[in-house]
């Protein structure tokens, strides 16, 4: 992970692929679970920018060749 570059948030990630909130947490793009502290324990979710560019990148390759 880059010290320079913040995780993403999953609004914020949505947002650079240009998908809706809904369609990247179904997909298969990598995500950072970090330990969530609430009454529940749910883990937070975060997105590494450099992952997830890697990740749209190889997606879009893929799509090319099946077309």
């Amino acid at each position: 992970m880059s010290d320079l570059e913040p995780l993403w948030n999953q609004k914020q990630a949505a947002v650079y692929l240009g998908v809706s909130t809904r369609y990247l947490r179904e997909s298969s793009c990598p995500k950072v679970l970090l330990p969530g502290n609430g009454e529940h324990g749910k883990p937070l979710v975060r997105y590494e920018p450099a992952a997830v560019r890697g990740w749209w990148q190889a997606r879009q390759v893929t799509m090319r060749k099946a077309s």
